[in-house]
């Protein structure tokens, strides 16, 4: 994906754009984190725990890489007790 590689590159900025640019569920949980890593890399903390916190919700409880997820999120600290999960999971 473009805006991992514009990410490794430290161009944040560019990442966003090219994010919100996507289809609205085109890989939505992805496009999420994504999002939620180039607003870290801003220090964007508070916007990126809500990527991550709707990167949650739309993910599925079983995606192998929701742990990794979940610990990115839970590496900014919780404004609330619990992680998000997707409705009927």
């Amino acid at each position: 994906m473009p805006a991992r590689l514009q990410l490794s590159q430290n161009r944040a900025d560019e990442a966003l754009k090219l994010l919100g640019a996507l289809k609205p569920d085109a890989y939505k949980a992805l496009a999420l984190e994504l999002k939620g890593d180039a607003l870290v890399a801003l220090k964007r903390v508070d916007e990126a725990r809500t990527a991550y916190d709707e990167a949650l919700t739309a993910s599925d409880s079983a995606a192998p890489t929701r742990a990794f997820l979940e610990m990115k999120r839970n590496e900014l600290g919780n404004a609330s007790a619990t992680a998000p999960t997707k409705a009927g999971s």
